[in-house]
């Protein structure tokens, strides 16, 4: 029944799915609260999200952590991975399969993630339709609060129908 109510509001209001999808997604994950992490987008294919800076995430030296990064890299691939299959968001089961990251620059302030899918969410939705899983990329680019460039990631993720 789900499904196919938020199938339907998609197609009328898809910016009502993608605001519930990131109120769901920021109470169901334990760890993006942990770190703090404040998700502040979902859209078709498009995912944002904010980690304030805090004492508490810094190294040894003084910067923010690589852990740290890397969650708010994820976080925000998470968003654009929910936003692009929003309209079947009930029907999957996403795992985030592999990870390639590079640290650009020391990072001293909050950050913020902005991820976006590498395919268009209407190739991801018609494969994932037609062959019940899709292996795809999401593109992730971290920025410190002065908009420099701190890291880039590449998040591949595994979706499968559910049973």
């Amino acid at each position: 029944m789900l499904k196919h109510v938020l199938s339907l509001i998609h197609t009328v209001r898809p910016s009502m799915v993608h605001g519930m999808i990131m109120a769901r997604m920021s109470e169901i994950i334990p760890f993006n609260k942990l770190l703090g992490i404040e998700l502040q987008a979902v859209e078709d294919g498009v995912g944002r999200a904010f980690l304030p800076h805090r004492e508490d995430l810094l190294n040894h030296i003084g910067t923010v952590h690589a852990t740290a990064i890397y969650g708010l890299a994820e976080a925000a691939s998470g968003c654009a991975m929910s936003g692009a299959l929003a309209p079947m968001i009930a029907t999957i089961k996403p795992v985030a399969a592999s990870a390639k990251i590079d640290y650009l620059k020391t990072a001293k302030t909050a950050l913020t993630a902005i991820g976006r899918t590498v395919e268009a969410p209407s190739t991801l939705r018609e494969t994932l339709k037609r062959d019940r899983k899709a292996r795809f990329n999401v593109q992730v680019e971290v920025a410190d609060a002065n908009h420099e460039q701190v890291a880039s990631i590449v998040v591949e993720w595994h979706v499968s129908l559910k049973a």
